[in-house]
């Protein structure tokens, strides 16, 4: 793919970031919302499981990185208020953005080009509201913080469950995200490859794959004496 350069360049003021309208008409926040109803709904402790037991395997497909970007050409996140563009053009912005603001890590403008290719999933047919959007754990009553709150998890049938509906559900207090049963998608599986092909660029390139993402989780989850 050929880039436009104004395309890489583009920037969009902070004050526009992440607006999450439930009573917006346009196409955009209609499309964001569907996307988040669908993934409060159906990701469950089952399914994601589940998840784990169908791609971590790691048998789909063998390519590099360009050829994976390539893929991603036509690929529109559908859970992002703030890009409809391709996934390949986000990428090169990142990448460029970081180059701009730290020229000495190029451990990081690498990181900011492949932190999506676990998109890679929809492209291979997987549905979206289990490859993109924010995460949180499952197992456990949802914080008040997620997108569209708590009650976008009215169909959820963990809901149900008498331990996974409390506010620590399956897990201890202190148990630190390490332990934590996340939503499947992108981030869980790109830093599970890392994992599986011994490649981490760097212990901070893979804790910003999988931990900048982890946006709604009990604090008492997030203390530990690591």
């Amino acid at each position: 793919m050929l880039l436009d350069q104004s395309q890489v360049q583009q920037i969009i003021t902070p004050q526009q970031y992440r607006t999450y309208d439930v009573n917006a008409t346009d196409r955009i926040q209609k499309r964001v919302m569907k996307h988040y109803y669908d993934q409060h709904k159906k990701q469950t402790v089952e399914f994601v499981r589940n998840m784990h037991e169908k791609w971590l395997g790691f048998t789909h497909a063998e390519m590099g990185v360009l050829e994976c970007l390539d893929l991603l050409d036509q690929f529109v996140d559908e859970s992002d208020p703030d890009v409809d563009i391709p996934n390949i053009v986000h990428a090169y912005q990142t990448a460029e953005r970081l180059r701009s603001a730290h020229p000495d890590k190029p451990w990081l403008h690498l990181t900011g080009l492949i932190h999506d290719l676990g998109k890679v999933m929809s492209v291979w047919g997987e549905e979206q509201y289990a490859v993109t959007g924010d995460t949180y754990p499952v197992g456990c009553k949802p914080a008040a913080s997620v997108v569209y709150g708590v009650e976008s998890f009215a169909d959820n049938e963990d809901l149900e469950n008498p331990l996974y509906s409390t506010e620590l559900g399956m897990y201890k207090e202190g148990c630190g995200l390490d332990n934590l049963l996340m939503t499947w998608g992108h981030d869980e599986y790109l830093y599970q490859f890392y994992q599986h092909v011994l490649f981490l660029i760097s212990a901070s390139a893979g804790d910003n794959v999988l931990y900048i993402p982890v946006l709604h989780v009990p604090l008492g989850m997030l203390l530990n004496s690591y």
